[in-house]
């Protein structure tokens, strides 16, 4: 007898990414558990509002919660000054966290219309993170690659391979 491989969703947007997520914490869990996924990822675009309620439901029903954010990374030179692309940040530890709040705290208070993190900032304050860059249309490295911009995204991902 085999078994299914076991899966993971580290993408995953609650009610509280607005307009991107419908998820209720207590249902996202509940579906979890039912497909005897181990663990989930929730990555709401620049918050982390759900954390705690998660945190406590999802290890209350077995389940690993794994907390992040999804977020905007803008490159620091003026060549590519407003371009800016997506990735997953996750948290390994409590400093990730730290450095996670930090860096969303940031970007917020920045006077900016769009938030984003700038590579000078995430280089400060990665320690503890994990950086996911795939699986999104405006992504930081394939959002540069779709549009042509090979070299502006192998150098993207040099930058991000460098500091992770």
């Amino acid at each position: 007898m085999s078994t299914a491989p076991l899966f993971v969703h580290l993408r995953v947007h609650s009610a509280y990414s607005l307009a991107e997520g419908t998820f209720q914490i207590g249902s996202l869990v509940t579906a979890v558990k039912d497909l005897g996924q181990p663990a989930v990822a929730i990555t709401d675009s620049f918050n982390t509002f759900a954390a705690l309620e998660f945190s406590d439901k999802a290890t209350d029903a077995g389940i690993q919660p794994i907390v992040g954010a999804q977020v905007m990374v803008s490159d620091d030179d003026d060549a590519n000054a407003g371009s800016a692309g997506e990735v997953v940040l996750l948290v390994q530890n409590e400093t990730g966290w730290l450095n996670l709040s930090q860096l969303i705290s940031d970007a917020l208070l920045a006077d900016s219309d769009l938030p984003s993190i700038s590579m000078m900032q995430l280089s400060r304050h990665h320690e503890g993170l994990i950086v996911l860059s795939g699986g999104a249309s405006r992504g930081f490295i394939g959002g540069a690659a779709a549009a042509g911009q090979k070299d502006l995204a192998k150098s993207r991902l040099i930058q991000l391979n460098t500091m992770m």
